[in-house]
């Protein structure tokens, strides 16, 4: 196993079973070979995004370690 392996492995170990779930959807996308970044967002998805960014802002959001 090289390095960058080894390192990504030690950061799984540190994390408690309960929040693995939440690396699946990442590790799926990144391990296929056809991933696919939608860029032809429609107008109303755009608003979504930048209402989403303006809350994650003024931190009205909820951490990994506060899901259960």
């Amino acid at each position: 196993m090289n390095a960058l392996k080894k390192e990504i492995n030690s950061y799984i170990d540190k994390i408690p079973e309960s929040k693995l779930a939440a690396l699946i959807p990442l590790l799926k996308a990144l391990s296929d070979d056809n991933f696919i970044i939608e860029t032809n967002l429609t107008k109303r998805e755009i608003e979504v995004i930048k209402k989403g960014r303006a809350e994650f802002d003024k931190g009205n959001y909820i951490t990994l370690n506060q899901i259960k």
